[in-house]
């Protein structure tokens, strides 16, 4: 993972310590966001390059500024409160 080295290079362990707890909760900020969504390839659609450019190459501030990981939560959330507006005026299914 390319954060945590970034990590040790800026403050030691500690820094590893600080960007795994800083990914791991976006992690699972993402995972809330998809079940709440309910559709987990959405999610994965929208935030895969992002996750993957920060496994790979790029240091944790730069992908949240300039890769568009915020970017791509946002569009995320908006898309999950139009989903559940839209979920909110459908009649009920009646059988």
């Amino acid at each position: 993972m390319a954060g945590t080295p970034s990590g040790f290079q800026q403050m030691g362990y500690f820094g590893v310590a600080v960007y795994a707890s800083i990914i791991s909760g976006f992690l699972k900020i993402i995972d809330k966001l998809g079940n709440q969504v309910n559709n987990h390839p959405f999610v994965f659609a929208v935030c895969s390059p992002a996750i993957i450019w920060m496994i790979n190459s790029s240091d944790l501030p730069s992908i949240f500024l300039t890769h568009g990981l915020i970017v791509s939560v946002v569009i995320v959330w908006v898309s999950m409160n139009q989903i559940q507006q839209l979920s909110k005026s459908m009649p009920p299914n009646v059988n």
